[in-house]
């Protein structure tokens, strides 16, 4: 795989290509312009934010925020062992089997890594 391209680059092309690499998104020339320009754009607006003076300027919390809207923290039963396994596309010996992710190839559903 290329390496990722240097930081100090403008985004461009070969980032958002590189990037959809790891994703594995599939993206064409066009479409990888488009939104280096647009990436490009963005960096630059965020640059130009860091660069704001903003000592002693107290942050912005809206009186709908400042009350606390999260819910205290509470001790519930967890899903039934049985039930979880019993839904699953596949299961063994107790446990649930995914396919693998990470790996070139694609396994199929219940297949050892």
């Amino acid at each position: 795989m290329k390496k990722q391209p240097e930081s100090d680059e403008p985004a461009g092309a070969r980032r958002v290509e590189w990037v959809a690499r790891l994703a594995r998104l599939q993206v064409n020339s066009a479409e990888a312009e488009a939104l280096g320009r647009d990436l490009d754009g963005v960096l630059e607006h965020v640059s130009a934010l860091q660069a704001l003076k903003t000592e002693g300027v107290r942050p912005f919390v809206p009186e709908a925020v400042a009350a606390d809207p999260w819910r205290a923290d509470e001790v519930v039963p967890g899903l039934d062992r049985a039930a979880a396994l019993q839904a699953a596309p596949v299961a063994r010996d107790g446990q649930l089997w995914v396919p693998r992710i990470v790996s070139g190839r694609d396994a199929e559903p219940g297949e050892p890594s």
